[in-house]
């Protein structure tokens, strides 16, 4: 409907994004469900089912393919097109067996040498087209995974910590256009990323190269289960093949609906690997999980029922902020549970209340108190704003610095010298 311009977008700023706020995620999730309503469809008809129900089914099946390719073309998502590629081949090459059809075609060494020159051939030009459809956005990938690279550098076995990739990348990407010579090429890319746009990357920089391994592992082990035994198998690797190309250029499992598919593919395929289960047998886990689980669910809750509280007394404070009700803002954000103590809006609302109510010292002690959780270039906006209150003009600057090496298109020093009267 946003498509049609029936509805409106009320939760972004983009045209179509159904209702994860971002066309990039939706086609994420459209394109990994894809292959289930695929297979449904060519299953047909089950004999013991009235006709008429069987019909209507496959058609809304139907409907659902078709607007589900339309959309994923519409949105222009060059991940969602190689990841939906990649897991289509996957299922149509094992559903009708190709693997015969390719053995009778290529049934010498030349003919397999000739097919492999072509194959390169086309996925280099395929893959140099998509480069050039979004050539911005692709160098800005790169810049991301240039600084990812330096953080692995860094920190190869231990990570810099789980989670922790949010607060890390934006220092080394400050420190990428404060030292690199062809800064230029990435001069007007840089954004207050806090995401690798690879999720093999961003395990390896939170949690080191055996949290790597360890992942990796886990999916080749799914990898390994016989796809005879069940029909549902095949859509599910298929679909997890998709998710995991998904991964090598976008975000994933850092996007909680996104992530349950990941969970539940990988359970449906742990279900049917045998040695799993006589290893839970043989440990006698089960009952150990299910309270495991009820425990982890009723702590959930309850931190959830707080969290949905402070996000309340969050937008009750945003919105007093914008009608300049400074004081009663400060207050409700003071008396919240403080479950959204590493939540960057609350940071930086927070900080600014604290400047706008005149306690410059106060805010400065919170954001520098904060710098490890939360550090985009409205951070050191805030810091440098709040030193040069207290007429700690040296720091103002190396903040308002930092923030220009964070984002260097935006000129943060001549804010900056406006305000301490520079000229």
């Amino acid at each position: 409907m946003q498509w049609m311009g029936i509805t409106e977008n009320l939760i972004s700023k983009f045209n179509i994004s159904g209702g994860f706020g971002n066309p990039n995620i939706l086609s994420t999730f459209l394109s990994s469900i894809i292959l289930f309503g695929l297979h449904t469809f060519l299953a047909g008809k089950k004999p013991n089912s009235p006709r008429w129900i069987e019909t209507f089914w496959l058609i809304l099946v139907g409907i659902f393919l078709i607007t589900s390719v339309l959309l994923i073309i519409v949105i222009k998502s060059r991940s969602a097109w190689i990841s939906l590629s990649a897991g289509s081949f996957y299922f149509i090459y094992y559903k009708y067996h190709l693997k015969n059809y390719f053995n009778r075609f290529l049934n010498n060494g030349l003919k397999k040498i000739i097919v492999g020159f072509l194959i390169l051939g086309l996925l280099s030009f395929f893959a140099n087209k998509l480069f050039e459809f979004k050539s911005g956005s692709a160098y800005g990938r790169l810049l991301i995974w240039k600084n990812t690279a330096a953080i692995i550098y860094d920190h190869p076995f231990s990570g810099v910590g789980f989670g922790a990739f949010n607060s890390t990348y934006l220092k080394y990407q400050a420190k990428y256009f404060e030292q690199s010579d062809d800064r230029n090429k990435y001069f007007y890319l840089a954004d207050d990323n806090e995401i690798a746009y690879n999720e093999f990357l961003q395990i390896w920089a939170e949690t080191g190269f055996m949290g790597l391994v360890i992942f990796i592992l886990f999916i080749v082990a799914l990898f390994k289960i016989d796809i005879s035994k069940n029909e549902i198998i095949l859509p599910t690797i298929a679909s997890l093949i998709v998710l995991l190309f998904n991964s090598i250029f976008s975000y994933t499992i850092q996007i909680l609906p996104i992530f349950i598919l990941f969970v539940i593919y990988s359970a449906i395929l742990t279900a049917y690997c045998e040695e799993f289960r006589m290893k839970l047998r043989i440990l006698n886990v089960h009952k150990l999980i299910l309270m495991g689980v009820l425990a982890i669910c009723i702590h959930s809750f309850v931190k959830i029922f707080e969290r949905y509280q402070d996000e309340r007394s969050l937008k009750v404070a945003s919105d007093l902020a914008i009608k300049k009700n400074y004081s009663p803002a400060l207050s409700k954000l003071e008396h919240s549970n403080n479950q959204l103590i590493t939540s960057k809006y609350f940071i930086l609302l927070y900080g600014r209340l604290l400047i706008l109510n005149k306690q410059p010292e106060k805010s400065i002690e919170f954001l520098e108190k904060n710098s490890d959780l939360f550090s985009n270039h409205y951070h050191y906006m805030l810091l440098g704003e709040s030193y040069s209150l207290i007429g700690n003009h040296e720091k103002a600057i190396l903040n308002y610095q930092q923030a220009s090496n964070i984002i260097p298109h935006l000129n943060m020093l001549d804010f900056l010298a406006a305000m301490i009267g520079l000229y």
